[in-house]
């Protein structure tokens, strides 16, 4: 049998960030024998991202000027089609401009156009709106990470939801590591650990998460608060726990490859997003069994454990109070979570005989 060829067209930066991880996770899973792998980077990438590609059997294509120049970037993404013979679109991202991509494919008469969206929301709404009749009228397939994330973008059209499964062995809890990065960490046996996964952006809401510590420093808490990852903000932000007396409490990370090892040192994980789609980190957090607070912005449908608890973000108080209370606990049943993860459609494995599927044509289809 032939092998297809699939080109998975990435909106985002190539690097460590949650579409490019649950990405590469899905990838693992997926037969390579019978898919030729493309990857193409429309925005940015990084040496990370690049590798971890190639690791993954793909090959890494740059054509990194999508926002800066989008006809040059259609023409491009044309060429690219046809010179590889492309089978399959799979344009990954969070709005209307996803026609782009669709609509190139759609001229190069590729059979299966796929606009996946990862999220409830988009900075561009001007654009957005503009293209989304393009984009209804050139894509053939439409894959949503959560049912909110489809409803955001497809609205009363049919889609295929496709949670971002992860793999549990990767984020599972461990005694031995949390003792390891306690320790790295420079945390007492009876500092409470807090957990922020996510790049520095506004939609992040880090400057909450700065309310929030110094509710917790006034109270004479003993945390630490434990940010890991990049972005435009960090330095401003990092500056603002200085300027307030927050320097021992705060530990600011750049993105790692090896966030699931640390996730066993942590007491609690915090969330307070203005919008998401459905974000991953919540479900390797409870993988690992910790207590979540999260923005009541957020979807429920990241909620797999009984420890998760959603919060307003207007009240940081509330959120130290409920956060240091005792009231949540990590949770220790492996068994328990493997099959809370299967249940709520968060199994990898799962998930890539799904997507096969799709690329395969089975069941019903879309128009």
């Amino acid at each position: 049998m032939d092998k297809k060829n699939v080109l998975i067209v990435l909106t985002v930066p190539l690097g460590i960030n949650g579409i490019n991880i649950s990405t590469l996770e899905l990838l693992e899973y997926i037969d390579s024998s019978r898919y030729r792998f493309f990857v193409l980077s429309s925005v940015s990438s990084s040496a990370w991202g690049e590798r971890a590609f190639k690791a993954a059997g793909c090959t890494v294509i740059k054509e990194e000027y999508r926002n800066k120049n989008p006809l040059k970037y259609y023409k491009a993404l044309k060429r690219i089609i046809r010179e590889n013979e492309i089978d399959i679109v799979h344009a990954m991202g969070n709005s209307g401009t996803l026609a782009v991509e669709t609509l190139a494919a759609k001229k190069c008469r590729v059979k299966l156009r796929i606009a996946h969206s990862h999220n409830t929301s988009c900075k561009h709404r001007f654009f957005d709106k503009l293209l989304r009749p393009v984009l209804f009228g050139s894509c053939n397939y439409r894959i949503a990470c959560g049912k909110d994330a489809g409803k955001w973008l497809f609205e009363k059209r049919d889609f295929t939801v496709l949670k971002n499964g992860k793999d549990y062995e990767k984020y599972a809890f461990s005694a031995d590591l949390r003792e390891k990065y306690r320790a790295e960490l420079g945390a007492k046996e009876d500092t409470f650990l807090i957990c922020h996964v996510g790049n520095f952006i506004e939609e992040k809401n880090h400057a909450f998460m700065l309310e929030i510590a110094k509710e917790l420093k006034g109270a004479n808490r003993d945390f630490l608060m434990v940010f890991i990852g990049d972005g435009e903000k960090k330095e401003e932000i990092k500056s603002a726990f200085l300027k307030n007396g927050l320097e021992e409490n705060s530990v600011f990370s750049d993105s790692v490859e090896n966030v699931g090892e640390m996730l066993s040192a942590f007491d609690a994980a915090i969330l307070p997003s203005k919008r998401e789609g459905l974000p991953g980190v919540a479900t390797e957090w409870q993988i690992n069994g910790l207590p979540l607070y999260i923005s009541d912005k957020v979807t429920r449908e990241c909620m797999i454990n009984e420890n998760v608890f959603f919060l307003p973000i207007d009240d940081a108080r509330l959120w130290a109070e409920r956060i240091v209370s005792g009231e949540a606990k990590r949770l220790f049943d492996s068994d328990t979570i493997k099959k809370r993860l299967k249940d709520h459609g968060f199994d990898l494995i799962e998930n890539a005989k799904s997507l096969m599927k799709i690329y395969d044509g089975i069941g019903a289809e879309q128009e």
